[in-house]
């Protein structure tokens, strides 16, 4: 239970972080960030609905669900995301943590992405997971824009799924 406390906190802390357009101004700056639709020092908040193959009961089903997370670029190319998501009211259930590699291409307003990392899944199996995957996003400005990711996830005590995510990532 204790667990489950720390997480919401920092998940609280999460969104609440500064995302006004003045103090993430003020940030680029400061750091030196680059300019154009994907830029570094880069704070990003998103929304999606997922697919998942397999439900957290290891059942065959597949099942829908929605999510929420946070981006953060270092860099115009490396960057770091955390996301949890859900298929019944039971939040939270699960929380992974990536590492993030995009190639921007400025003249069509979209990123490829690869992104790796890990998870803890508490609801229904307490388990680790571990995951690799790739996806595309689309800036249709510079404060928003659309995704779609596929990424594979090897679960310690369950079967092996693939989550796919579609979803919009914005900034303020």
């Amino acid at each position: 239970m204790k667990i489950k406390g720390i997480l919401t906190l920092i998940a609280v802390l999460l969104i609440a972080a500064p995302t006004t357009t003045k103090a993430q101004n003020w940030f680029r700056e400061a750091a030196g960030s680059e300019g154009g639709m994907f830029s570094s020092h880069e704070l990003r908040y998103e929304a999606f609905g997922s697919w998942g193959t397999r439900d957290r009961k290891n059942f065959s089903s597949d099942r829908p669900g929605v999510g929420m997370g946070v981006d953060y670029f270092f860099t115009r190319h490396f960057g770091i995301a955390a996301d949890t998501y859900l298929d019944r009211f039971d939040w939270p259930t699960h929380l992974d943590i990536s590492g993030v590699a995009r190639w921007p291409i400025e003249q069509v307003a979209i990123a490829p992405y690869l992104f790796g990392g890990f998870g803890r899944q508490w609801q229904h199996v307490g388990q680790w997971t571990g995951h690799i995957g790739l996806g595309l996003e689309w800036r249709a400005t510079n404060e928003m824009g659309v995704f779609f990711d596929a990424r594979q996830v090897g679960a310690d005590k369950t079967r092996d799924f693939t989550l796919y995510r579609l979803g919009v990532r914005f900034g303020f």
